[in-house]
């Protein structure tokens, strides 16, 4: 197996499972447990919900959550990558604290927004709802439900070095678009609300070309 081959073929991905309906529905309603019923929701973003929500939000507002950090660090071979090319997305994983954005949803728009994070954050058994302390600009302090990487995620890429990161920016691809887009896109989004991410603002930079 040559090195190019190795890096394109993390063992993890062979272990991926997608959860079922009645999983995902399970999973949502333990987090919603706590959510009083006909009141909105906040849900915090740091990665493409930044850029691409798709949520009927009333209000985005930069925020603040600490105990936990954005990393490019979880495989995927969906979307923005393939089997053949598997790809690193971000996820929050803990430690440390991570600026991104908190999206309002109005009450009526509850169910929804809950359908379309099932949809996009639930596909694969890698993440879990929580929710998370928020600090938001202007000084408000909310709960946000947030979409965490969950403990023993078999596509945890761990550790990962600038030759991987390096391989998956110039070779990911997939049926929405490349991982270099993906990057430029969350940079670009993140600046968009004043917000400086160093390591991945660095990426682009060295590897985005």
């Amino acid at each position: 197996m040559t090195r190019q081959s190795a890096l394109a073929s993390p063992p993890e991905l062979s272990a991926l499972r997608c959860l079922s309906d009645e999983e995902r529905a399970w999973l949502l309603r333990q987090a919603l447990d706590v959510h009083q019923p006909g009141t909105p929701i906040w849900v915090f973003a740091y990665g493409s919900r930044i850029w691409r929500p798709s949520l009927p939000a009333a209000e985005t507002v930069g925020a603040l959550v600490k105990g936990y950090h954005r990393g490019l660090c979880l495989w995927s071979c969906i979307s923005l990558s393939t089997h053949e090319t598997p790809g690193l997305v971000l996820a929050l994983d803990e430690g440390g604290e991570c600026r991104g954005v908190a999206h309002r949803i109005d009450a009526e728009h509850v169910d929804a927004a809950l359908a379309a994070l099932s949809d996009r954050e639930l596909v694969i058994d890698s993440y879990r709802p929580r929710w998370l302390p928020c600090l938001l600009d202007g000084g408000r302090e909310v709960m946000a439900l947030a979409f965490v990487l969950r403990k023993g995620a078999p596509n945890h890429a761990g550790e990962v070095t600038d030759t991987l990161e390096r391989h998956v920016l110039r070779h990911a691809a997939g049926t929405q678009g490349s991982a270099r887009e993906y990057l430029a896109e969350t940079v670009a989004g993140l600046r968009a609300h004043g917000i400086r991410d160093e390591h991945l603002e660095g990426l682009l930079q060295r590897f985005g070309t």
